[in-house]
């Protein structure tokens, strides 16, 4: 048996900021490279499993960015929870383990055709350890749960009953189960923590294992929507005792629903939230932010190739003087699977789930009202 510890990164290179920013400037150059030579193989179809050639040109892409970002904040234990994902949730898909080598050595000969040539031999390095470990992060990927939370045994029951809800498309029975276990926020609370995003979590997983489809999961989402603003409606008594949170996913993070839950769950315990929802540009955010004052802001990422475009937005929302005084929270599923990552974005603290984010703001509020 493989684990993570067996994926030895003790020989990879530290990226020097200017070949992090040479890679990063020729990517597009690299990925359109990399398409192009794939399209042309007489194999691609099998390679990929009969998939549309759009399918793969997605999954290159977001590759590339995870490479970029991994080269921008030199952080290889990103590889042991990232790799084997990409490597189970593809082959699930139909790629076949053949694709994954055979794209690594394209992505080497497009990087020492668009690369300068004194700042190739760190990044074609960390290709080559790909290459190298290939058998290994196979065996990793047949391994590799999506959720490894602890569901207490109060909730468990519930939580089966739900997904078999969310998987039968059944949104009026999903809604009766909470309404006849829901009696107190506390309740609302751990529902929204233990049963609605496990159940996610589930349905993730069985996504990737080519057990449901895209428009099941998105059903499924979208029920537990619902059934979420159906329990938030129940306890709303419309008053904010303490200061202005603003909740969002970062540009280009289409993953919202648990910041909607820490949204909601922020909301019960008396504070004012503004939730922004998935994928909000930048320069709106900093404009909404300025306009409206918060006390503090919750930035969710869940897919590693949106790293970049997370630490930028915290470097330039610190960066705007109206927001010196902003406190930052960070959450999502690169950061619980990487938990000493979120402390390269330059954020504040991190919320592994709803009531940490609920502790760390209320600690906050209390330091600042000493």
């Amino acid at each position: 048996m493989v684990n993570n510890s067996q994926l030895d990164i003790s020989s990879l290179p530290d990226i020097p900021s200017e070949v992090a920013n040479e890679y990063k400037d020729k990517l597009n150059l690299i990925i359109n490279r990399v398409n192009n030579t794939l399209n042309s193989r007489d194999d691609i179809n099998k390679l990929i499993g009969y998939n549309s050639l759009s399918t793969m040109h997605d999954l290159n892409e977001n590759n590339a960015k995870f490479m970029s970002n991994l080269f921008q904040i030199n952080d290889y234990q990103l590889f042991k929870t990232t790799l084997p994902w990409v490597y189970k949730a593809y082959y699930n898909q139909g790629f076949s383990y053949k694709y994954f080598r055979v794209e690594i050595k394209v992505w080497i000969e497009a990087v020492k055709e668009f690369i300068k040539p004194e700042f190739r031999e760190e990044i074609i390095a960390v290709y080559k350890w790909i290459l190298d470990n290939h058998e290994n992060i196979i065996q990793l990927s047949k391994e590799v749960k999506v959720n490894n939370e602890e569901i207490p045994e109060k909730w468990q029951k519930t939580y089966s009953q739900f997904l078999q809800y969310l998987l039968a498309g059944d949104h009026l029975e999903a809604d009766k189960l909470s309404k006849e276990i829901i009696e107190t926020k506390e309740d609302a609370r751990d529902f929204f923590e233990y049963v609605i995003k496990n159940a996610l979590y589930e349905v993730g997983e069985l996504w990737e294992n080519g057990k449901v489809s895209i428009a099941e999961e998105h059903m499924a989402s979208s029920i537990s929507s619902r059934v979420l603003s159906n329990i938030y409606m129940n306890f709303l008594d419309n008053i904010s005792e303490k200061g202005k949170i603003v909740i969002t996913s970062i540009a280009n993070e289409f993953h919202e629903l648990g910041a909607r839950i820490i949204a909601d769950s922020l909301e019960l315990e008396g504070w004012d939230v503004k939730y922004l929802g998935a994928d909000t540009p930048l320069i709106d955010l900093i404009k909404l932010l300025v306009d409206h004052k918060p006390f503090a802001l919750g930035l969710s990422v869940s897919m590693s190739f949106n790293l970049e475009n997370l630490i930028n937005a915290v470097n330039k929302i610190k960066a705007t003087p109206e927001l010196e005084d902003l406190k930052i929270f960070v959450g999502g599923k690169v950061f619980n699977e990487n938990p000493g990552l979120w402390k390269k974005t330059g954020a504040d603290g991190w919320a592994r789930n709803s009531e940490k984010a609920v502790e760390i703001v209320e600690d906050w509020w209390q330091e600042e009202n000493k």
